[in-house]
């Protein structure tokens, strides 16, 4: 999400060292690496939130949607929303 963030702020500096390529070209070059971010955005995102999608078991216990072997509010848990 980093990446992201740092690749639109730098993005629009890009454009001025290169007056050189047309307008035309460096628009769809523009457009290319935008929509590169926007499905990294996404894929990161999905992976980013993975640890906090929990449900709940019929004995009243939580576990996480894709690790049904990882209870909610342990420290297996904890591991993974830090690492991300």
């Amino acid at each position: 999400l980093l990446f992201c963030f740092l690749m639109t702020l730098w993005l629009p500096w890009l454009r001025k060292p290169y007056k050189i390529i047309s307008k035309r070209s460096l628009v769809t070059t523009m457009n290319v690496i935008g929509h590169f971010l926007q499905g990294g955005f996404g894929t990161m995102s999905a992976l980013a939130l993975k640890p906090f999608m929990c449900y709940e078991h019929p004995n009243g216990k939580q576990s996480l949607l894709k690790h049904a072997g990882v209870f909610c509010n342990s420290g297996e848990q904890w591991v993974m929303m830090v690492a991300g």
